[in-house]
């Protein structure tokens, strides 16, 4: 999602965020959405997010507003399918924590138990951050990448139960605050959110930070050579 005027998604999946309150703002391409810390995007209900798939990959551009201090928020939260109610408890979750950590949130099924993980990194105030998360469900290891560099030493010991997620729809989803729209609101600006259904490589995730800025080129050619 571009996170332009609208909560427009760009994908075959065409999820599209109905907006409850944020408003455009400077991003990285483009605009984004600035939240004020009682906003969010809601996406469709019972969609398939994350679905009996073995990893994942959620990432955005976040700028941090000091305000977010001391409280956590939520960049993208995506539910579990609770037996068709709705639920805070995420089948993965990109957060921000109360110390402005980078963090998360994973299980991999309802009936698993929530790993919660808060990263060393210390995000700055005022400056965009490309953050992703890595979930390999299908051997419980999570990672967190910050332009597109590991935050730390990469998982060697599994977090989360391994397998695949559940065959269920996602129930609900949010950008900017918990699975709900209830609480955990963001205080900053959030652009170029991706969710996708793959644990993706450390070279993909760089490329998707180096690709993802206004006039960056990953790819240079020389001068012509003649012979």
């Amino acid at each position: 999602m571009h996170l332009e005027a609208t909560g427009a998604d760009s994908s075959p999946l065409a999820n599209t965020g109905t907006l409850r309150g944020s408003i455009p703002a400077a991003g990285t391409i483009g605009s984004g959405q600035s939240f004020s810390g009682v906003d969010w995007i809601e996406l469709q209900e019972s969609q398939p997010l994350l679905r009996n798939t073995g990893g994942a990959t959620l990432s955005a551009w976040v700028v941090l507003d000091p305000r977010s201090l001391g409280a956590t928020r939520g960049v993208i939260e995506i539910a579990v399918g609770s037996s068709g109610s709705r639920t805070t408890i995420s089948r993965a979750a990109l957060e921000v924590d109360f110390n402005g950590r980078a963090a998360c949130a994973v299980r991999r099924d309802d009936a698993d138990t929530v790993a919660n993980r808060a990263f060393a990194l210390a995000l700055p105030p005022a400056d965009f951050v490309h953050l992703a998360l890595r979930v390999r469900y299908s051997d419980g290891m999570v990672d967190m990448f910050a332009n597109g560099v590991p935050s730390g030493v990469l998982a060697t010991t599994p977090e989360v139960v391994s397998g695949v997620t559940s065959d269920t729809d996602s129930r609900n989803a949010a950008i900017g605050s918990n699975d709900m729209g209830t609480a955990a609101f963001f205080v900053g600006t959030l652009d170029e959110v991706r969710i996708e259904n793959v644990a993706r490589s450390d070279a993909w995730i760089e490329l998707s930070y180096l690709s993802q800025q206004t006039g960056s080129s990953v790819v240079q050619f020389g001068p012509l050579e003649r012979r």
